[in-house]
């Protein structure tokens, strides 16, 4: 008996085949059964397209004093939220919300906001990726 190899680029069908003896532990035959059945799979796609490149999502300075970057990659034109939670998981700020083309962008935030631990959550085709964000006083 060869090992079980999955069909290459999930296509093509997957046969099984499943025997169970099922006994009573009585130690005699009587109400003991032997079932056998087949049954076929057809492999699906179950991957989600990807819309961030690599994970790539950089927020600074960190720690930030008044004004923040984001910066970060799509691997193609989707809808994007950038949004600011509290150490809590509150919303505080929608920091953005708009279609983005593909590729890189660096954006500029100045959440005024009290000083803090904060979540920045970017969103892209239900996609999030999020980042720690300190704001600290600003000393003038």
């Amino acid at each position: 008996m060869g090992l079980w190899q999955a069909p290459a680029n999930a296509s093509g069908a997957i046969n099984f085949q499943l025997h169970l003896n099922a006994t009573n532990n009585d130690n005699s035959t009587s109400g003991d059964n032997i079932y056998a059945t087949t049954t076929t799979l057809t492999a699906k796609s179950t991957g989600v397209k990807e819309m961030f490149a690599s994970d790539k999502l950089s927020v600074y300075p960190n720690p930030a004093q008044n004004n923040f970057y984001v910066d970060f990659e799509l691997v193609s034109e989707s809808n994007v939220n950038i949004s600011l939670f509290g150490a809590d998981g509150k919303l505080i700020k929608q920091l953005t919300a708009q279609k983005m083309n593909g590729g890189k962008h660096s954006l500029v935030f100045n959440p005024e906001v009290k000083p803090g631990l904060y979540l920045v959550n970017i969103v892209a085709n239900n996609q999030t990726i999020s980042k720690r964000l300190n704001i600290q006083l600003l000393i003038k």
